[in-house]
Formats: C-alpha cells, structure tokens, sequence
C-alpha cells in the first residue's frame, strides 16, 4: 500500500474511473457500436445483392450472345445456300448460252453474272437486315432490366438509325 500511495494511486479515484468506463463503454456499444454494425451489415447485404444481380446479368449477355451466334450460324447456312443456288443457276445459264453461240452466250453470261451479283447483294442485304434485327431485339430485351427507360429508349434510336443507315 505504500507504494501505491508513493505513485499517487488513490483507490477511490480508479474505482470512479472503472465505472466511469463501464458507462462509457455501455453508452457507446448502445448508441454507437450497435447502430454502426446494422449499417455495416445493411451495407453488405446491398453489396450482396450487387454481386448477385451483376452475376444474373452476366449469365443473361452469354445467353444472348449465343443466340446470337446461333442465329449468325443459320443465317450464314441460309446465305451459303442461297449462294450455292444462284451458282447452279448461272451454270445452268452458261451452259444454254454455249448451245445458242458464242454472241448470244457471252450476252447471257454477262446477264447471268450481274444476276449473280444482285442475287448476292440482296441476300447480304437481307441477311445484314435481319441480323441487325435480331441483334437489336437482342440487346433490347438485355438491356431492358439494366437501364432506364429514357436510356434504354435513346440506345435503341440511335443504333436503330444506325443499322437503318447500313441497311440502305
């Protein structure tokens, strides 16, 4: 005890002291820590559902997009076809145009390539159409949860008018 005192220890003192920070410590964890940790959770549950959502949406865009390669698979089948057609069209014309002579057959044969042409033309033309199409439904449909209203409509506008502009 002597010691104590020699160091200027008062028990009284450290006992108020004690339970000035037992209050203290109350008053903080009630008012304070509580209120700070149901943010912080609320906070992570927000941050949470984020991930989730972020994840969802991750999962729709490899979806549409392999519909969309799916479609650009058939789509090029559909051209591959019509394309062989239009060959085996033309060499049916060049073989009539050899049996009515070299004059008629090189007429027909010049009629025959530009048929060709315009016939592979309007097929890339319909096939950059449709997959513009598909492609804007595409992204539409994706991006319809995401984005605003306003947003989403000024989006599909402007690359409405954009593949519009290519189409023609």
């Amino acid at each position: 005890m002597e010691i104590m005192h020699q160091f200027g220890f008062d028990i009284k003192l450290f006992s108020a002291q004690i339970i000035n920070f037992i209050i203290i410590l109350f008053i903080l964890k009630k008012f304070l820590y509580k209120p700070l940790l149901d943010m912080l959770r609320k906070r992570q549950q927000f941050i949470d559902e984020g991930l989730n959502q972020a994840d969802e949406y991750s999962i729709r865009m490899k979806r549409a997009i392999d519909e969309e390669k799916q479609i650009l698979r058939k789509a090029q089948g559909e051209a591959v076809k019509i394309i062989e057609e239009a060959k085996n069209q033309s060499i049916n014309i060049i073989k009539l145009s050899e049996e009515s002579g070299q004059k008629q057959g090189e007429r027909i044969i010049k009629e025959a390539r530009n048929q060709i042409i315009q016939e592979i033309k309007q097929a890339e033309y319909t096939l950059i159409a449709d997959v513009s199409k598909l492609a804007l439904k595409i992204l539409e449909k994706s991006l319809k949860n995401s984005l605003s209203e306003k947003t989403h409509k000024e989006i599909i506008d402007k690359l409405t008018k954009q593949i519009q502009g290519k189409a023609n």
